[in-house]
């Protein structure tokens, strides 16, 4: 049985008088990796609000350690050799360039920036775009997984790091 605790509202910050705010949280309420959700054909036209609030958002998650990635989408959209044939996303030049761009912008490593086409016009499974789209989420689920890792010898240690 699942139990909503809190509710997200984008309009407002959340503080500790939010109603459901956890104060000690356990491990099974933290975040253990956070995934920006980029459109590859946009990424030259991001407002600065947005970027000041991700990189609000990132001091705060460098602070705590938890790993940040980008999935980058509709990269056919940025390059008619991925449009006619996804499987060559890592070699073309245009994507590269979309991932160096965010790289510099966000200051996300580029083997965090993951670069997946979304299915749009077609009627059947593409093997090809489920692999992009499979490749990172294991990738995020291996940072989710250091993180627990890291947090769970750390916690361990505290006794004698101390």
């Amino acid at each position: 049985m699942c139990k909503l605790i809190f509710q997200f509202d984008g309009s407002s910050p959340l503080c500790t008088e939010t109603p459901g705010f956890i104060h000690n949280p356990r491990i099974k309420d933290k975040v253990h990796c956070v995934m920006f959700i980029i459109d590859s054909s946009t990424v030259d036209v991001i407002h600065k609000s947005i970027l000041d609030r991700i990189k609000d958002m990132q001091k705060r998650l460098i602070q705590r350690g938890v790993p940040q990635t980008v999935i980058l989408t509709k990269v056919d959209k940025v390059s008619e050799i991925v449009e006619a044939d996804v499987s060559k996303v890592f070699q073309c030049e245009n994507v590269k360039d979309v991932v160096d761009k965010v790289h510099q912008t966000l200051g996300i490593p580029r083997s965090n920036i993951f670069p997946i086409k979304n299915y749009e016009h077609e009627t059947e499974l593409d093997q090809n775009i489920n692999i992009l789209a499979l490749q990172a989420l294991r990738q995020v689920l291996g940072f989710a997984n250091d993180y627990l890792e890291n947090y769970l010898s750390q916690q361990k240690c505290l006794p004698f790091c101390k």
